[in-house]
């Protein structure tokens, strides 16, 4: 895609600010206004320039939507993308690059790609952005939209590496430096073993985000045993919600402390709403930041619930047999008292 092309495509998408900027300060029209950007065939988001960025004019992210994706939520940039993407650059640029600067961040369930896009802006040093299989052509597309110039968008490794420093660069090489260049493409259904081996085996990561990802009971164990098999010893997990399912909803918020860093002296917290800022109050966010945890206790804590499912079994076939035993038992003395 060349430059030309991706300016149109920014002049032509509906811009984020300027919705949320129209309904600010009247809550009956948010809904309507993020209606129109669900709707939207391109939506435009500005970003303030980084440390990594040298632009003449503040730069944009480009995504495209995808609203006939029925069997994937990943066609449309949900209010918790948003959400999630405004967090991650809370404080100003300057903040958001010092917090983000040469880490390695995944996003799960990235759908259109906002946050984690938004992240590689901020001066990340590789993104890799999952989601199940059936939405990686258009999120390989905003990658590739959003990038310096047209490739597969699904590369092995992202471009940006850990511990890059952009000051050894040449000039041109950082003003061309673009949020998609940082990033790749891989599949991942949670509870695909072979799709979270490969993405473990990318990481650990330090940051870890996620939007709109709780819509199941069934999923939340999947979800947070990705989270503990990905991440690094000292990693920030970021989960950005609004309450689809109820069910779901209440059983992550019980289950976060519980699974998430919390028992090995980390920290996991309900961000409040006033910290996070958003336009729609809706949108929860959770944090957790673990402290010398990360994969390797993931993988102890996966281990010890497999003996436990294992011994809980065996007790069952044990105490199956037994109980056949004592029928048989019983069965025999009768037959011997009625002789």
């Amino acid at each position: 895609m060349s430059v030309r092309d991706r300016g149109d495509d920014a002049d032509a998408a509906l811009s984020y600010r300027a919705v949320v900027d129209a309904v600010a300060g009247e809550d009956e029209k948010v809904a309507e206004g993020f209606f129109d950007l669900a709707n939207a065939p391109l939506v435009r988001y500005d970003v303030a320039p980084s440390a990594v960025e040298a632009c003449a004019s503040p730069p944009a992210l480009v995504l495209e939507q995808d609203q006939s994706l029925h069997n994937s939520c990943g066609g449309i940039v949900w209010e918790s993308a948003f959400c999630l993407a405004q967090y991650l650059r809370r404080g100003g640029a300057g903040a958001a690059a010092s917090r983000l600067r040469g880490k390695r961040v995944l996003e799960l369930g990235a759908g259109c790609g906002l946050a984690g896009l938004a992240a590689a802006s901020a001066g990340a040093a590789s993104v890799l952005l999952t989601d199940h299989p059936d939405a990686l052509p258009l999120l390989r597309r905003n990658v590739e939209r959003n990038a310096t110039s047209a490739g597969d968008g699904d590369g092995d490794v992202p471009r940006g590496r850990p511990g890059d420093d952009d000051a050894s660069l040449e000039p041109s090489e950082t003003r061309i430096r673009r949020p998609g260049d940082a990033c790749a493409v891989a599949p991942l259904d949670w509870t695909d073993a072979s799709h979270l081996a490969a993405v473990e085996a990318s990481g650990p990561f330090d940051v870890i985000l996620a939007a709109d990802v709780v819509f199941s009971v069934a999923l939340i164990g999947p979800l947070l045993k990705c989270i503990a098999r990905c991440a690094a010893k000292t990693a920030t997990v970021l989960v950005c919600l609004q309450e689809r399912c109820p069910d779901a909803f209440r059983e992550f918020r019980r289950r976060v402390e519980k699974d998430a860093f919390a028992r090995g002296g980390g920290v996991a917290r309900e961000v409040p709403r006033e910290e996070v800022g958003f336009v729609d109050g809706a949108c929860v966010l959770f944090e957790m930041t673990a402290q010398g945890r990360g994969r390797e206790e993931g993988a102890r804590r996966e281990r010890k619930e497999e003996k436990k499912k294992a011994k809980k079994k065996g007790k069952k076939r044990d105490g199956g047999e037994e109980a056949r035993e004592r029928t048989l038992t019983k069965s025999k003395r009768r037959r011997e008292s009625g002789r």
